[in-house]
Parts: structure tokens; sequence; C-alpha cells
């Protein structure tokens, strides 16, 4: 009698370690599905702008220049999770305008390198619900942000290479004390 007790134990204890490991496994799948993330180099509905790859299936990076940002909480800062540059460049924000790139939120200059995280401080703080556009532009070796001289770094298509990202409140902001 006492075996039987010490197996059914020991069942519902392996039984609440698989569920525990398959919910647990399910949760970081979803909260890990790479919003944000630029996957392919695609026209937008207007024919102007586009997404270009970061990495490819097996994780090599397909483009000198590439970009990650995720949809983040709003705020008068954005995270970028991931920027490779030739050169030395800046990460521009951009509003969204009828499904574009509209008016400069802010910009950072990030040096030559790979897999670079950073913070683009805003002028004007995105907003709930919105949508935005981050796109990586040249420097003009000045190191002084100008939008007339320092334009937009092209795919291998002659697309700008940018991400789209939305500012949501149910979103955290991952928390990283070194930035």
């Amino acid at each position: 009698m006492e075996n039987q007790n010490k197996s059914a134990v020991s069942t519902y204890i392996i039984t609440a370690v698989i569920a525990f490991a398959v919910g647990f496994g399910s949760a970081w799948i979803y909260a890990n599905r790479g919003e944000g993330v630029a996957t392919n180099t695609t026209k937008n509905e207007s024919g102007k702008g586009s997404t270009t790859t970061p990495t490819g299936a097996n994780g090599t990076r397909l483009s000198g220049n590439a970009i990650v940002v995720s949809d983040q909480a709003p705020g008068v800062k954005v995270q970028v999770s991931d920027v490779t540059l030739e050169k030395a460049g800046w990460v521009v924000i951009h509003e969204d305008d009828a499904g574009k790139p509209g008016k400069i939120l802010g910009a950072q200059l990030f040096d030559a390198g790979a897999n670079q995280i950073g913070v683009v401080e805003l002028l004007r703080g995105t907003e709930d619900g919105g949508i935005y556009y981050a796109m990586i532009h040249s420097d003009n070796d000045n190191r002084s942000f100008d939008p007339k001289t320092d334009m937009s770094i092209l795919d291998v298509s002659g697309n700008p290479v940018m991400v789209k990202f939305m500012a949501r409140e149910a979103v955290t902001s991952p928390v990283n004390p070194t930035l």
C-alpha cells in the first residue's frame, strides 16, 4: 500500500514538472517571437521604403548594415536591440506618415561595428499605439546629424535600411542598467 502511495506521488510530481516545462517553453517562445525584427526585404504599399534582413535563417548576416528594434513602451527614448554598420552612421527614429517614414523624432550616432545596442533619445516622445520607423542614415564625417546631408543608407535593392515598430503600453521594455 505504501509503495502505491509513493508511486502516485511520484507520478503527480513528474506530471507537474512536465506541465511546468511545457508552459515555460511556450511562454519563452511566445515572448521571443521576434516582433520588430526585419525578416526580409519587401516594399510597402506605396512602393517606397523597405525592411531589410539583419540575419538569415541560419543566423548569418546578409548585409553590412542592419537594425533591430522591437515594439516597446511609449516614451522619450527608443531602445535599439541591434545595429550593425559598415561605417559610422546614425539610427534615426521617424514617425509614421501614411505608412511611410515621416518627421524625425531623434537620432543617435553609432560607430562602425556589429551587434551594437543603444538608445536613441527623442525630441518628442512616442505615443501609445503609434507606428514608428528606425532607419539607418550615413554620417558625413562631422559626427553631427543633418537630415539634408546624412542620407538614409540603402540596401542592395536600393531601399532604405529600416524597421517598423510600435509603441505599446502593454510592452515592457528590457531593463539594461548599462545604457
